[in-house]
C-alpha cells in the first residue's frame, strides 16, 4: 500500500521541545493512521503568548480576570475548529467547546500566557 509522506513539527508533551518527524499516512478500511503516527505531538498554531512562547494545539492559556471574589486566573484551551477553519480558544466553563472565540482576536485583546501546569491555577500561579 502506498502512502503520502509528510513532515510535521510538534512539541513533545513531556519535554516541551520542538521535534520534526516524517510520517507516512496510509489509508485503509479504518481510515488513515495519522493519529497513531503523531502520538504525543501537537501542531503549532503560528501564534505566541504574551511572553513570546509558541502556542500549540491543546495548550492551556491563562489571563487575569476580575470577578466578584477578586482577581483570578482564567483557564482556556486552544483547539482547531473545523467549521470555521481557524484556531479557537475554548472559554466555556467546563471546557466543552460550547463557548469559543478566535484565538487571534483573543491574543490581541488580552495578555494570555501558556499554563505549563494547569493544576497551578489553584494557587494563582501559572508557572
Amino acid at each position: 500500500m502506498e502512502g503520502i509522506e509528510i513532515s510535521i513539527a510538534g512539541r513533545i508533551v513531556e519535554t516541551k521541545k520542538i521535534k520534526y518527524r516524517t510520517i507516512v499516512i496510509k489509508d485503509n478500511k479504518y481510515g488513515s493512521c495519522i493519529s497513531e503516527c503523531i502520538g504525543l505531538y501537537f501542531q503549532y498554531t503560528g501564534f505566541k503568548d504574551s511572553k513570546g512562547n509558541e502556542i500549540y494545539d491543546q495548550d492551556y492559556l491563562t489571563d487575569k480576570v476580575e470577578t466578584e471574589e477578586g482577581t483570578v486566573n482564567s483557564k482556556e484551551q486552544v483547539f482547531w475548529h473545523q467549521e470555521t477553519g481557524s484556531w479557537r480558544l475554548d472559554c466555556s466553563l467546563n471546557l466543552d467547546r460550547s463557548t469559543h472565540y478566535s484565538l487571534a482576536e483573543q491574543l490581541t485583546d488580552f495578555e494570555y500566557q501558556i499554563i505549563t501546569n494547569p493544576e497551578n491555577l489553584k494557587n494563582g500561579n501559572n508557572k
